[in-house]
């Protein structure tokens, strides 16, 4: 078996395909990513991220001894830590969810 190496612009090429293209990205408006980091030799940790169009998100990392939140609205940035947030829609303040440390 054989191996080919792709050049980068064939694995965006690939991936734009299997989406079903530019115009189907286009139309998302909200995306949510949800994982684990590590920083150098720390331990690794939970974190989510929810953005929404054009340009506002929002990022939660949960560290061993506290929760760190960080806001972007489009215009400002604000940063938060503690036990537990109350997540909202980045546009609306009307739908909230309790998003508290993980056990």
């Amino acid at each position: 078996m054989t191996s080919k190496s792709l050049l980068p612009a064939e694995i965006i090429n690939k991936h734009l395909e299997a989406v079903g293209g530019k115009q189907a990205l286009a139309r998302l408006k909200s995306r949510v990513a949800i994982g684990t980091v590590r920083k150098e030799n720390e331990p690794e940790v939970r974190m989510a991220i929810v953005s929404e169009s054009p340009n506002a998100f929002r990022q939660f990392m949960f560290f061993e001894r506290f929760d760190w939140h960080l806001t972007f609205d489009g215009k400002k940035s604000f940063v938060r830590g503690g036990h537990h947030f109350r997540v909202t829609s980045l546009r609306s303040r009307t739908n909230t969810t309790r998003c508290s440390r993980p056990a």
